[in-house]
């Protein structure tokens, strides 16, 4: 999972296209505003995991080790996909502010493992700058 929080760190930070490199501080500053805890139930069962927002409307990129409740391997790969019993995205986790918000499953990328997530609830949410869905490794 660290990988995966690196990865789409380096993305973002990366192509944003800034004219001076952000400091430690920015980079944390930018990254806790666009990360959330997601929660999946399925089946009975709870996995938990963190997820990116990539899109200020409520797009949110995670791993498939997050998701995988509601993802079945069938004859083709990942074609089957289960219906959770929830999935929720909490915002600012363990803060004064914290918000519990419910999502729903957009997309998933085989070859990259990575799924998109979106809320059901309108907003104007942080997004990493210069990530979006389409570049999310083909997750449209």
């Amino acid at each position: 999972m660290r990988q995966f929080a690196t990865l789409v760190l380096c993305l973002a930070l990366g192509s944003a296209g800034a004219a001076q490199e952000p400091d430690n501080a920015e980079i944390v500053k930018r990254g806790m505003a666009a990360t959330a805890m997601v929660e999946v139930a399925a089946h009975g069962k709870k996995v938990t995991g963190s997820a990116f927002c990539i899109e200020q409307s409520g797009y949110f990129l995670t791993s498939y080790d997050v998701a995988y409740p509601l993802i079945e391997s069938g004859p083709g790969g990942w074609s089957n996909r289960e219906n959770p019993d929830s999935i929720k995205l909490i915002l600012n986790a363990g803060q004064n502010d914290q918000s519990i918000l419910d999502a729903v499953l957009v997309n998933t990328n085989q070859a990259t493992k990575l799924v998109i997530l979106k809320t059901t609830k309108a907003g104007n949410f942080t997004a990493l700058p210069g990530v979006s869905r389409a570049s999310s490794g083909g997750c449209p």
